[in-house]
This record gives structure tokens, sequence and C-alpha cells, in this order.
């Protein structure tokens, strides 16, 4: 257009004797406001397509970091259900372990409540890192969720699924902690009877010297003596002999067998009882003996005392005649 404009003035210039500078003045002063008013519109046609095209990237780079927030979250979540998973199991076994005694068992519980815990903890990790970025993640395109057949999901749906997911694994997690409590009053009362049970064959163990896997008369006699200072009467050494005894072939010999020790263990708890209930009745009888002889001697100084007043009063009534 300006190459045409330019032809035409240097055609007509003969024709526009000395007007022919002020119009070429006139035409370029056109020519450059139309020109700059293109370009102007070509910067702001420019500055509209890098505005689009940063709204796009920063839609883009949202859009992935949604996407990278829902990995995140799900991996929390999958995480505390894997936690969950594997903790339900170890409470039911544990709650059906046997053999334990109390320290192993407190061992085991310990171990079981912290992961209670913890498994807690991550629920409500997993649950508040949804709250601080629900914003950001609701960018997110539409996506696809393992385990649905490869179906797209709308963000909004995927995020009350994972809420639901979170919701259940915070009830879990307290259900868990309130089991293993239980877990934990069942499992040491078994344990502290195993304890006791143990205690009493290592004590058996401690006094079976020959080792032939019964208590003699003898051992028996030593452990009663060593363990209660309480020499046995034969009639309790007769008694655990006819019931709480077993005869061995392999040493041809009869004796307490580790079944039969603890009612053994009874039977001279009673017989000490037995003991103590004697010397208690003959304590008692010498306290009564010696409380006859006090009070006979009390009433006899009375006696004397009465007598002596009597006689004075007799005196005195003498002496006012």
């Amino acid at each position: 257009a300006r190459s045409d404009l330019e032809e035409i003035l240097e055609r007509e210039r003969p024709n526009l004797n000395d007007k022919a500078e002020t119009i070429q003045n006139e035409c370029e002063t056109l020519v450059a406001n139309v020109q700059k008013r293109i370009d102007s519109v070509k910067e702001q046609k420019r500055k509209e397509e890098d505005r689009k095209h940063e709204e796009v990237r920063k839609r883009q780079e949202q859009e992935q970091r949604a996407l990278e927030l829902l990995d995140e979250l799900k991996g929390h979540i999958e995480d505390v259900e894997g936690r969950l998973a594997k903790l339900k199991e170890e409470a039911d076994n544990l709650s059906k372990k046997v053999g334990l005694n109390t320290q192993q068992a407190e061992a085991k519980i310990k171990a079981v409540v912290e992961a209670s815990k913890e498994a807690e903890a991550l629920a409500q990790s997993a649950s508040e890192f949804l709250r601080n970025n629900h914003a950001m993640m609701k960018l997110a395109p539409t996506v696809k969720v393992d385990g649905e057949q490869g179906m797209a999901k709308d963000t909004r749906q995927v995020l009350s699924a994972f809420l639901q997911r979170i919701a259940l694994c915070k009830r879990e997690a307290g259900a868990a902690v309130e089991k293993s409590a239980k877990v934990k009053f069942t499992l040491l009362t078994r344990a502290k009877a195993q304890t006791q049970v143990e205690e009493i064959e290592a004590l058996f163990k401690r006094y079976d010297k020959d080792l032939d896997g019964m208590l003699s008369k003898r051992e028996l006699t030593a452990f009663a003596q060593s363990e209660y200072k309480f020499s046995i009467p034969e009639a309790t050494l007769d008694l655990i002999w006819e019931h709480y005894t077993e005869y061995s072939p392999k040493f041809n010999d009869t004796g307490v067998p580790p079944s039969g020790f603890g009612l053994a263990k009874c039977a001279l708890g009673v017989a000490r009882e037995l003991q103590r209930d004697v010397k208690r009745r003959k304590e008692a009888e010498v306290r009564k003996q010696r409380f006859n002889e006090a009070k006979a001697q009390l009433l006899e100084k009375i006696k004397t005392v009465a007598e002596s007043i009597t006689e004075a009063d007799q005196s005195v009534s003498k002496a006012e005649e």
C-alpha cells in the first residue's frame, strides 16, 4: 500500500505544483499512523497469545501437580490400609498365642499397641493431607483409578472415594487400639499362668537332683525344708505318695512327677496350715491359761484388799466408841 501511494504521488506530482510536498507529508504521516496501528494490533495479538499460552502452561502445571498429589494421597491411604491389614492379622494371631511368659507377652503386646497407634496417626495424617491439598487436587483432570477396570472417573468422585477410605481407616485404627487393649488383658492373664508353670518347672528341676524326672521322698523333704522351713509329717508324705506319685519303669522307682508336683505343693500347704493351726490353738490355750491365772491372782489381791479395808473400818468404829 505504501509503494502504491508513492507511485501515485510521483505520477501526479506535476499536477500538484507547490502542494506536492504537503500532500506527500500528509500521506507519509497517514501511512506511519496506519503502520503504528497495525503494529499495535499485532503486539496486542502477540500478548494475548502469550497470555493464553501462559494460562495453558499454568493449568497444565496445576493439573500435573494435582495428579501428583492424588498419587501421593493414594500412597498414604494404601500404606495405612496395608498396615491395618497386617495389624489385624497380628492381633488375631496374638490373641491365639499360647506358651508365652509374661515378659514375652508384654513385648508382643507393646509392639501391637505401638503399631495400632502408628496406624491411627497415619490415618489422621492422610486426612490432614487431603484437607490441606483438597483445593489443588480438585484441579486434576478426569483420572483413572486402579481397581476400577480402567474406567475414568471425575476428580470429585475420586476425592470422595479417598475420603471414605480415610474415614474407614480411622475407624479401623481406633478399633485396633481398643482391640489391642482387650488382647493385652487376655494374653497377660494367659502369660501369667504360663510364667507360673515355668516357675514350677524350674523349681521342680532344681530339686530333682538325680535327674530322673521325679522327686523322691528325700528330694521332696529337701524341697519343703529349703523353701518353707517345714518338716513334712509322715502322714502327709504317705498321702502324697498314695495320690500324687507315679512309677517309673526306667528307674524302677516311685516319685512325684512334674504333673503331680503342683498337687503335692497344695498338700504341703494344707499340712503347713494344719500345723500352724495346731500351733495357734496351743498358743491360744496358753494365753487363756495365763489370763485365767492372772485373773485368779487379781481376784485374790482384790479379796485381800477388801479384807484389809473391813478390818480398818472395824478398828475405826472401836476407836470412836
